[in-house]
């Protein structure tokens, strides 16, 4: 019983040592160090977001995707305290990255010597944008967007040779005349000079200026009438000789087409000697004709 007590005793030491020696542990939970988030500083963070946008003078694909990869990033690893605060950092993204693009691209659409390359690299940004944002609506990129569809046409415009080519059309016997396709051209020149968007945005681009002139257009497209007159009379002529290899179509009536076609060709190109050329097929027809008329002939 002795031996009991004592034993008893023991136990109860040895219990109130480790009670005293673990107390933390107990009632506290571990008392090995719990490691602290660091939390994003928002405000910081959205200075920093403006900061790198302000030293950029265009869009920077790589500076947008390295924000935002950084945001998801942090989003991740649950650095963001509140709910609303990374909602709060991807609003400032994107406002500074579109407001960079469409200041960039509206910069070069107002000047002078406005740089394809630069409107070009930053309009990709918009696709950006509206993949990453979904702003299909936004303003400022509708704005652009009108814009730059415009530019477009315009630069294609400026850029082409403004060929004005013939083309005779035997079922018809006829064709489109040159005085209509250069006054096609001229007009529509004419349309991107009065056209909103060009004479608010555009008007200062110089070789849209250049490129746009009246007198200018009219002088690209007249220089063409010559080599129009000449193409036409070899077309009508061509025609009309391969008919010829085959006698059964030297007829009264081809005669007459040909007559009619050449009638026309010489009211609207007497001043080129490819009249010449046109009258004297005409001629070679007529009298295979006539002599074919003769050959048949009864007496």
């Amino acid at each position: 019983m002795k031996v009991l007590k004592i034993i008893l005793v023991f136990a109860v030491l040895v219990c109130g040592i480790y009670v005293a020696t673990h107390w933390t542990d107990i009632f506290h939970g571990s008392s090995a160090p719990v490691e602290n988030t660091e939390y994003v500083a928002v405000e910081e963070k959205c200075d920093e977001i403006r900061a790198a946008w302000n030293q950029e003078s265009d869009w920077n694909r790589e500076l947008f995707r390295r924000q935002k990869n950084d945001l998801d990033q942090d989003v991740s690893l649950g650095r963001y305290e509140y709910a609303d605060e990374p909602e709060t950092v991807l609003n400032t993204i994107r406002e500074e990255s579109t407001n960079k693009l469409c200041n960039a691209i509206l910069r070069e659409f107002h000047r002078p010597s406005c740089d394809d390359r630069l409107v070009e690299k930053n309009y990709n940004g918009v696709s950006v944008l509206i993949e990453v944002f979904k702003m299909d609506n936004d303003e400022r990129l509708a704005r652009v967007r009108k814009i730059k569809s415009v530019y477009d046409r315009i630069t294609a415009f400026v850029q082409s040779p403004h060929a004005i080519k013939a083309t005779y059309d035997p079922e018809s016997n006829s064709w489109t005349s040159f005085t209509t396709l250069s006054q096609n051209v001229v007009n529509t020149a004419a349309s991107y000079r009065n056209n909103p968007v060009y004479k608010e945005e555009l008007s200062k681009i110089t070789r849209f200026v250049n490129g746009l002139a009246d007198s200018h257009i009219r002088s690209v497209v007249n220089a063409q009438k010559k080599d129009f007159y000449k193409s036409l009379s070899d077309q009508i002529i061509d025609y009309f000789n391969t008919l010829a290899e085959q006698e059964e179509n030297i007829t009264l009536d081809n005669v007459e087409r040909f007559n009619a076609a050449l009638d026309r060709y010489c009211r609207e190109a007497s001043t080129y000697t490819y009249a010449e050329d046109i009258t004297k097929a005409y001629l070679d027809f007529k009298k295979k004709y006539d002599r074919l008329t003769k050959e048949i002939k009864p007496n």
